[in-house]
């Protein structure tokens, strides 16, 4: 029962205040009373709202990246309501694995939630040959796959990058993280060459592909929270080509010279990464 029925009830308001009540009949006292109800009901439901505006399960839609923004967490372009709220009630089930390959992965693939083909794969592996991956429409919640030492198949640049270790020492604290982008799980495509139209800066694509820079930026958002404090994600690695850059080494993996976008090779400046794929930088440290 609402409070503008309950104001104007027998057990409430004596007969006068009763009157007119429901636009019924003459007299206006209850007309007033139930104009005093009715803001006693929109308080009341305010007070439900806010209350339920803190559990995602129950709360307005509109709320949901407000608490995505507390609990650190980010809504994925096609990841629905009802799925983005169902993530953030588990989110501190998610956080048990904060600062691991597995919550990074975990957190920057549910981006990719709802597409088409479901996740894309992705996969982590780090300076030391530390392989975390998971396959395409992965169940996240499952720890990812992890092969250790594998081949010592990823050598980005012999470890000569200047990062203030002793000589010969490998920047451990590195890692890479590489999307697949192709059928059935592709996000985007390659796009931009010069002459192309548009202009740069339109926000309608990336320097080289096909969708918003805006990913990029839930990305490193996603990495600055989520991996560990000590760590460096390098270079987000957008793998365009099925069977590229595995834990098993037989395709493309780097040769030890992608430290710089070009190499020379008998004089000549030629590039130095495999064009199959394109190459975001990463950010230096977690939170």
């Amino acid at each position: 029962m609402t409070f503008q029925d309950d104001i104007v009830s027998d057990s409430v308001a004596p007969p006068w205040l009763q009157q007119g009540a429901y636009g019924k009949g003459p007299g206006v006292g209850g007309r007033y009373l139930q104009t005093i109800g009715l803001e006693l009901d929109t308080l009341a439901s305010r007070a439900r709202a806010a209350a339920y505006n803190g559990l995602p399960l129950q709360c307005d839609p509109t709320a949901l990246p407000l608490i995505g923004n507390d609990r650190l967490m980010i809504q994925g372009a096609s990841e629905s309501a009802a799925a983005f709220g169902a993530r953030l009630a588990a989110a501190f089930d998610a956080w048990r694995v904060g600062g691991s390959d597995w919550g990074v992965l975990w957190e920057v693939l549910s981006l990719f939630a709802g597409q088409a083909g479901g996740t894309p794969p992705g996969r982590i592996v780090s300076n030391t040959d530390r392989w975390s991956y998971y396959p395409a429409a992965a169940t996240l919640t499952a720890p990812p796959l992890v092969a250790d030492n594998k081949l010592g198949n990823w050598n980005w640049d012999n470890g000569v990058e200047v990062t203030g270790l002793a000589f010969g020492q490998l920047p451990w604290y590195r890692y890479w993280i590489v999307l697949d982008s192709f059928a059935p799980t592709a996000w985007t495509t390659t796009e931009g060459n010069w002459g192309d139209a548009g202009n740069w800066g339109d926000m309608t694509a990336s320097w080289g592909l096909s969708v918003p820079p805006g990913i990029f930026l839930s990305i490193r958002t996603i990495l600055r929270s989520w991996q560990a404090a000590h760590a460096w994600s390098r270079w987000i690695v957008i793998n365009l080509s099925s069977g590229q850059y595995t834990p098993d080494g037989v395709n493309a993996q780097p040769d030890g010279t992608w430290g710089q976008w070009g190499k020379l090779v008998g004089g000549v400046w030629v590039q130095a990464r495999d064009l199959t794929a394109r190459y975001a930088d990463g950010i230096a440290t977690g939170s």
